[in-house]
């Protein structure tokens, strides 16, 4: 059965692993390599590959030392020219052609952020589909027949809106955030056009510190959806 778990989630550094059986995929690398070890436990030869979705730091961090470490890495072409491309960095396509990864496939696509971002559908062996969301104004796609739907949702909006009245939140980072991020209401109008009838489970991701409520947002989803939803910490464990 295809598994989700979140290793850490926050704008201080995001890691994720999907696993299905004896297959491992490692999903972003923003922690320093020490930690990132910690959280893979000290097991990131066994992954079969790390898929990251843009360049920004808290994503990947450590992808150097991933590639030093004998595992590829599957990202967008901005990352490879970021990084400086070698023969493990792999460029995923986002025409719509999946790409084999061991034993899971992987169909990239366009996400709209403040760099050049991408979204993943993930295939495991078993046949079970992920669909991994995060760093996005909007989701460009439909998505279809998933069993798991991890997806960023990083802040609400009358919260921000009441913080820029406050004072709290300056206006331009509040236009910022509608622009590269998800908020929940978005998430929640996500949903409603989502094929979630084989959806097990939603994991929420990159909530904001102090623009979010983790409570609330688990709330709100299990309400509109009836699918046990989990909040990602900012410092997840590896089950």
């Amino acid at each position: 059965m295809l598994q989700f778990h979140t290793l850490a989630s926050s704008s201080a550094g995001n890691a994720y692993l999907a696993t299905d059986g004896q297959a491992r995929l490692g999903i972003e690398a923003g922690l320093p390599w020490r930690q990132y070890q910690l959280a893979m436990k000290h097991q990131v030869s066994r992954l079969n590959g790390v898929l990251v979705t843009h360049q920004h730091a808290d994503h990947s961090r450590a992808i150097k030392d991933v590639l030093k470490a004998g595992v590829d890495v599957y990202t967008s072409d901005a990352v490879a020219e970021t990084i400086g491309r070698s023969h493990r960095l792999h460029v995923l396509p986002t025409n719509g052609v999946a790409v084999r990864i061991g034993d899971w496939r992987v169909l990239a696509f366009d996400l709209i952020h403040d760099v050049p971002c991408i979204g993943f559908l993930i295939q495991g062996p078993s046949g079970q589909k992920l669909a991994f969301i995060t760093d996005t104004g909007y989701v460009p796609i439909t998505l279809q027949g998933i069993d798991v739907l991890a997806v960023e949702a990083n802040y609400s909006e009358p919260t921000v809106q009441a913080h820029v009245k406050r004072g709290v939140v300056d206006p331009r980072q509040a236009k910022r955030l509608a622009q590269s991020h998800l908020s929940i209401e978005q998430v929640l109008e996500l949903v409603k056009a989502v094929d979630l009838r084989r959806c097990r489970e939603i994991h929420l991701l990159h909530l904001s510190a102090g623009n979010s409520s983790a409570r609330q947002f688990k709330h709100l989803l299990e309400s509109a959806t009836g699918i046990p939803t989990h909040i990602a910490p900012e410092r997840g464990a590896l089950a």
